[in-house]
């Protein structure tokens, strides 16, 4: 049977593949011939010249397996549903925001997932996205990328990538629909990133892992804690993930769970300027650092839908009812979507210099330092009051 080929979606009149690797516009008098005929399953009715060209590019495969690469054109289109899939870890690590909460690990069943995928899908939802805890101790998550594959979504997955089996790596290697693997290195020493992320091996076994995938194309973001003891390790590590094609991001620690009993190791104030120093030192200009400011929006109180492993939608894994019951933006996906559409955050310093050009930062950072998901992120503010002193023009 000749079908569409499963790494590809069509939403509107772009056809693009799921990993983002390729995407161009089609007319949409064949948009609308190919939705007829993939409607009633009759492909093999396309004009020769058609069938020759998107064959010819691996468009249309012969299968025995039918998939429906179109999304539902809907208001929905422009969220993305991030879900955790359980609290559960095979680390241990010492800025974990779970924190004591793991002793009570809860995990969301597989049924139920795959029935909030599919109604995610029927409203128009394409981005989901998995976190955990480690969602590879699930024992379904293999059989979860299988399902993912015959969809018309596109999915990253947050994983420390440590101690996985071979069946987990052929998986991922085998799921059409992964856009992107975020992992976690903090220090280009073995024993001092164990040490962080409380398991011996952790390094090798991650490590490990992120060249296998990369060897068989799998994209991979690396993110890299901020420490007061890591400096050396950040350069050290991007140089070597930048000779091996791999992409890599700064992260900084809000003081929550088992963060809480390692201040030692993070910074609370004055982290703008190291920031700011660590990114020149990696060569990065002004115009650069400019630009990855403005395009880091979250988006939290706009299009993230943030589902929790205890069934609740929350407004992202930081903003959550333990915090203010206000936090929790419903039960049920229709009804998170509805509360998120009247719900706007963002800074209200009006009077702040820098308010027309910043995207506010991190909204739990402001609540930690102001009090109020609507005040400054300060670390925000700090990093664009450095950067505006060195740059002549923006």
């Amino acid at each position: 049977m000749l079908t569409f080929n499963n790494k590809y979606i069509i939403f509107k009149d772009v056809i693009f593949k799921k990993d983002g690797s390729l995407s161009y516009r089609l007319p949409k008098e064949l948009v609308n011939i190919l939705k007829v005929h993939n409607s009633s399953n009759k492909i093999c009715d396309i004009d020769d010249e058609y069938i020759k060209y998107f064959k010819n590019n691996s468009v249309f495969v012969e299968d025995d397996i039918y998939y429906n690469p179109f999304v539902k054109i809907e208001e929905a289109n422009k969220f993305r549903l991030f879900i955790q899939l359980t609290d559960n870890c095979n680390l241990n690590c010492r800025h974990c925001f779970q924190g004591d909460k793991r002793k009570k690990s809860k995990s969301m069943s597989f049924e139920y997932i795959k029935d909030l995928i599919f109604e995610a899908i029927n409203l128009g939802i394409y981005s989901i996205d998995f976190t955990g805890g480690e969602i590879f101790t699930l024992e379904y998550i293999d059989d979860l990328l299988i399902f993912l594959s015959n969809l018309p979504v596109r999915t990253s997955l947050f994983t420390n990538l440590a101690f996985l089996s071979e069946n987990d790596l052929d998986a991922i290697i085998n799921c059409s629909g992964i856009d992107n693997i975020i992992t976690s290195i903090d220090y280009f020493d073995p024993e001092k990133h164990d040490i962080f992320r409380g398991k011996k091996g952790a390094f090798k076994s991650t490590i490990k892992n992120i060249k296998f995938l990369k060897e068989n194309d799998v994209s991979i973001l690396v993110n890299t804690m901020l420490l007061k003891n890591n400096r050396k390790d950040i350069m050290k590590l991007v140089k070597y993930f930048e000779k091996i094609n791999i992409k890599t991001r700064l992260d900084t620690v809000t003081i929550k769970g088992n963060a809480k009993k390692n201040k030692d190791l993070f910074f609370i104030n004055e982290i703008s300027n190291y920031i700011y120093d660590i990114y020149k030192d990696l060569g990065y200009s002004d115009q650069d650092l400019y630009e990855s400011i403005i395009n880091s929006k979250c988006g939290v109180g706009e299009t993230l839908l943030y589902f929790d492993c205890n069934g609740e939608f929350q407004l992202c894994p930081g903003l959550t009812s333990d915090y203010n019951e206000k936090f929790k933006i419903g039960d049920t996906l229709a009804e998170a979507i509805q509360n998120l559409n009247s719900f706007r955050i963002s800074c209200k310093e009006n009077s702040c210099e820098y308010h027309g050009v910043c995207t506010y930062g991190c909204r739990e950072r402001a609540l930690e330092y102001s009090d109020s998901i609507f005040g400054k992120d300060f670390r925000m503010c700090e990093l664009l009051n450095s950067l505006y002193k060195n740059m002549y023009v923006l």
